[in-house]
This record gives C-alpha cells, sequence and structure tokens, in this order.
C-alpha cells in the first residue's frame, strides 16, 4: 500500500489532499499544521516522518544526532 506524508496536513489544502489519498487506497501521516520550528510541531514532523521512511520497505537509516557535548 503506498504511503503518503504531508505536512500542515490538517489545514484546508493539506487535509482535502489527505482524504484524496485515502480514498484512493493510501496510508497518510498528516502530523498537524504546527510550526516545525516549534518543540511540538518539529516533535510530531519528524516522527511521522520517521515511520512513513521506516515503512516504506526501502533500505533507510534514521540518524538520531545526540545533545551531549553540544556547543552552546
Amino acid at each position: 500500500m503506498p504511503r503518503a506524508l504531508i505536512l500542515g496536513g490538517t489545514g484546508l489544502i493539506g487535509g482535502a489532499t489527505a482524504r484524496r489519498l485515502r480514498a484512493s487506497g493510501w496510508t497518510v501521516d498528516a502530523p498537524g499544521s504546527m510550526d516545525f520550528d516549534s518543540p511540538k510541531g518539529y516533535g510530531a514532523n519528524k516522527v511521522a516522518a520517521e515511520h512513513t521512511l521506516l515503512d516504506s520497505g526501502l533500505p533507510v537509516t534514521v540518524l538520531r544526532p545526540s545533545k551531549e557535548g553540544a556547543a552552546r
């Protein structure tokens, strides 16, 4: 089954696109219209993107950099 990730998928255009894709048999991840730069929006978008990639069946590596030792 094809899968799509729609950032902002709960807005007017994103919501309409998500509905059309779902009606055509797609699995749709639509984390919402939160600002991707906000802590809440970034987390939701990151998780949705990772799930979409990992479930695609393609060879994917997800790197999660550590904050340990990061410059401040």
